[in-house]
């Protein structure tokens, strides 16, 4: 298995994708061996291996280090090799092929049957990998270059992402995608042979470690409480803040909520390069006192911030499955998401727009603003609805295109 992320030390909703999925691979009978391009004490882990890929002589590089020069699974990886010295650590590029290079070394190395690639960061490592090794590969797309610009023309992102990612799918043996809507993109976008593309959906486990670090007694979120007791909503959304996640139309949409009902919060947490521009918005809109940035958050602040909030919405422009809505819904949150999302089409208890859909947005958080009763039944749906989802069918299904791949390898 390789990959770019694992908690505690991730930056999306991929980390947590991968360690719940080996979690249930493992209990179906699967051995895995988990390779990082850093080093942590992953010794908790009792499940699967977790190695990196850099040998005692080699330079150590840590998950912090990779967050310096921006090459972590969200990263723009466009740090020049002047800043990276500056920062006395390796620079993307080199971290990139010593992992691929130290990968392919692995591969001949252990009694392995299959190899298992998520996301562009690790696709040149598989392939590699493949070659040296012969073993089939299984390349895992949680995301596309075209979701993460928020693009929908062919020029959208990084053109050198989307020739990686092209070339990982195509030498594949079998590709996994986490939706029907991320397929249609690697089919249609990226010509790949959709006898090829397996859907496996994500699914959501509330006892992975991100949700319950330090989780002991405490309240993160004292002032919008005690708010709260005054008759205020909180309406939450979690996320990176890029094109992709559509907080420029989830703005547009609070400016309408806020007023026909001016006693709504909204909580964003989060970073990313858009992070300033929608700061500098809510202020042109005029909505700044109704607004709160907190950066990025995990652990228990995510914990709270979602048993705390009253609305939950992803608006998100292109999102290949999305994880945060049933992380708020096994906290009795109700939700609003995208139709241009991978989640949608598994979840019932929900509210569904399009995310240019601002009016529409903007009346579903008013009406379950003003209707304690609907937005109560809609939590309490959406509990039991993710209260019956576990890995163990991903897991199956993720065996079975390991089957299907070893078939495929010649």
């Amino acid at each position: 298995m390789l990959g770019w992320e694992l908690p505690p030390h991730f930056a999306g909703g991929m980390g947590t994708v991968c360690y719940s999925l080996c979690e249930y691979l493992a209990k179906s009978g699967a051995d895995i061996e988990f390779i990082l391009p850093f080093e942590a004490d992953y010794s908790a882990i009792d499940f699967m291996k977790v190695n990196p890929t850099y040998a005692e002589a080699d330079t150590k590089i840590t998950y912090e280090d990779l967050r310096k020069v921006n090459a972590t699974s969200y990263g723009k990886v466009d740090i020049t090799t002047e800043e990276a010295k500056r920062l006395d650590i390796m620079p993307f590029g080199d971290i990139h092929d010593n992992y691929m290079a130290k990968v392919a070394k692995v591969s001949v190395l252990g009694e392995f049957e299959v190899i298992h690639a998520h996301d562009w960061l690790t696709m040149r490592a598989g392939i590699l990998a493949k070659q040296v090794s012969g073993l089939p590969l299984v390349v895992h797309v949680h995301a596309t270059e075209f979701d993460r610009a928020g693009a929908n023309d062919q020029e959208g992102g990084n053109p050198r992402i989307h020739d990686i990612e092209y070339r990982g799918m195509l030498m594949a043996d079998k590709v996994i995608a986490v939706s029907e809507f991320t397929k249609n993109i690697i089919v249609n976008r990226y010509n790949i042979d959709p006898n090829k593309v397996e859907v496996v959906h994500n699914s959501i486990d509330l006892s992975t470690p991100h949700l319950h670090a330090n989780s002991h007694d405490t309240d993160q979120y004292s002032g919008l409480k005690t708010l709260q007791k005054q008759g205020y909503k909180v309406v939450l959304n979690i996320g990176r803040h890029t094109i992709q996640k559509g907080l420029t139309q989830m703005l547009d949409a609070a400016r309408i909520a806020i007023d026909l009902e001016p006693k709504l919060l909204f909580l964003f947490i989060g970073s990313g390069d858009q992070h300033l521009e929608l700061i500098n918005k809510a202020a042109s809109l005029g909505i700044s006192k109704n607004i709160f940035f907190t950066g990025f958050q995990s652990g228990v602040r995510v914990r709270d911030a979602f048993s705390m909030a009253d609305v939950f919405v992803m608006p998100s422009v292109s999102e290949p499955f999305g994880t945060t809505p049933l992380e708020a819904m096994g906290f009795e949150t109700p939700v609003i998401v995208s139709n241009q999302s991978g989640v949608s089409e598994i979840i019932a208890a929900a509210f569904k727009e399009d995310f240019w859909d601002v009016r529409a947005i903007a009346d579903k958080i008013v009406g379950l603003a003003r209707f304690p009763a609907l937005a109560n039944a809609m939590g309490r749906a959406g509990k039991q609805e993710v209260d019956r989802m576990t890995y163990s069918d991903c897991a199956s299904k993720t065996l079975n295109t390991y089957k299907l791949a070893a078939g495929a390898c010649v």
